[in-house]
């Protein structure tokens, strides 16, 4: 699942340190696998899984750009734990 950068500033600066890249909001996403489980939340209504506003990515994984979208290579490295 693809998560948009959010609007926030403050947000935004945390998302892009957490992944190493400067993003800017209206273009930018990070695939939920960069970020714990405890991030997510279902969604009352549909029953989807949803990203807290709060969430910020976790799990640093090597990054190939497509179009824009940084996503994962198969290395994954969790520095929380």
């Amino acid at each position: 699942i693809i998560n948009r950068a959010p609007s926030d500033h403050e947000q935004l600066c945390k998302w892009g340190n957490a992944v190493g890249k400067q993003l800017v909001a209206r273009t930018s996403s990070v695939c939920s696998n960069h970020f714990s489980q405890e991030s997510f939340f279902e969604d009352p209504i549909t029953g989807r899984k949803r990203l807290r506003k709060d969430a910020v990515p976790c799990n640093l994984l090597e990054l190939t750009e497509v179009r824009g979208v940084y996503i994962p290579c198969f290395t994954h490295i969790n520095y929380n734990q």
